[in-house]
């Protein structure tokens, strides 16, 4: 729906380029997630059970496809013949009112988000900024574990593959860039992170 309404105006502005018609890109649309699931199932060895200890499987297997469905039934339903619609004048007001649209859009999300994970990081990505930013948030560099409880606390396998540690201090940080927990250290600092 929003290439078939901004196809005119694209058309006006760039005259010389020759823009595929709707019915092609609905189809390479629905072709590619019709692809995506075939990779996702494949991926996530189906028809085999996934089991949530391989977290990331289990959400491509669960949410992923489930988005490549509704990328395809939003394809076909942009190559049904075109009439002067309530969902075109929607889109047509989107395109009008970008930065509101992204505003409200930022602002739904956060609080769904906050509502779907109970503001609960998820995954180990998500658990290591969080920490970062509450040891940005306290002031410090890097949190400190009592040394005697370094290796009880944090296993071996996770030691120097995403937080760096010291045995003698027993100081810790996180192994990732530090760019994202500095943004949230002040939302951690108020306890919003």
């Amino acid at each position: 729906m929003v290439l078939g309404a901004m196809r005119r105006p694209l058309q006006r502005t760039f005259p010389h380029v020759r823009f595929l018609s709707p019915g092609w890109l609905a189809g390479l649309t629905a072709f590619a997630g019709v692809l995506s699931i075939i990779l996702i199932l494949d991926l996530t060895w189906y028809p085999f059970e996934v089991h949530r200890v391989f977290i990331f499987h289990y959400f491509l297997r669960e949410h992923d496809t489930a988005g490549s469905v509704l990328v395809i039934a939003i394809a076909i339903a942009a190559w049904l013949p075109r009439t002067r619609s309530r969902a075109l004048d929607f889109v047509e007001w989107l395109s009008r009112h970008p930065w509101e649209v992204a505003a409200a859009s930022f602002a739904v999300m956060c609080v769904a988000v906050f509502l779907a994970a109970h503001n609960h990081p998820l995954a180990g990505d998500e658990h290591l900024a969080i920490f970062q930013s509450r040891v940005f948030a306290a002031g410090r560099l890097t949190g400190e574990f009592p040394p005697e409880l370094v290796f009880r606390l944090i296993p071996d396998w996770y030691q120097w593959r995403w937080l760096i540690v010291s045995e003698a201090t027993g100081e810790v940080a996180s192994a990732y860039w530090p760019g994202f927990a500095l943004l949230l250290a002040p939302f951690s600092l108020i306890g919003a992170p």
